[in-house]
């Protein structure tokens, strides 16, 4: 699951063997928001140079692609929810493990100190939608007692989301 396709987060995808690329995981489905796939085969000047031509040509040739529409409960237990301030047609992970729900943010919360709601990137293409789209989903986080995942948090992984004093905390 790609949660969208900025080169730090679609890089692994492809493996260098001397002058041949070759998918990192042959056997693999790659999902991709449709609205995503398409905004870096033709992105604006901000946003072009996050997207790498070599990852755009090998998904192109990817018989494994999948570019659902919206919400999908992709395989057993886990469920991808695009969300569009980061930027277009990027896709969060649910995964239910059956007792305890981990989700990950991608570049919604991508560290531990993002979970403040005011507290965004300056990277992102639409700050109000991801202000709108963290205080969602980190609302449900919050009441549904999920462990969220910090793709970018050099110091800490993971965490619990509380509500207290009209904002939101790590649970220590």
């Amino acid at each position: 699951i790609l949660t969208h396709l900025h080169f730090d987060h679609a890089g692994g995808i492809i493996t260098r063997r001397g002058r041949k690329i070759e998918p990192t995981f042959p056997n693999a489905d790659i999902w991709i928001q449709k609205k995503q796939w398409l905004h870096a085969q033709n992105p604006s000047p901000k946003d072009k140079v996050n997207f790498k031509g070599q990852h755009i040509e090998f998904l192109s040739n990817c018989k494994k692609l999948n570019l659902p529409e919206g919400e999908a409960n992709i395989a057993e237990k886990v469920f991808i929810y695009p969300v569009n301030g980061h930027t277009v047609g990027m896709q969060t992970v649910l995964v239910n493990d059956g007792s305890v729900k981990h989700f990950f943010p991608s570049d919604l919360v991508p560290n531990a100190s993002h979970i403040r709601i005011p507290f965004i990137m300056a990277y992102d293409n639409d700050p109000l939608i991801t202000v709108d789209e963290k205080q969602e989903y980190l609302s449900k986080a919050c009441s549904e007692n999920w462990v969220v995942h910090f793709c970018h948090d050099p110091d800490m992984e993971n965490g619990q989301i509380v509500a207290g004093q009209g904002e939101f905390k790590i649970r220590e």
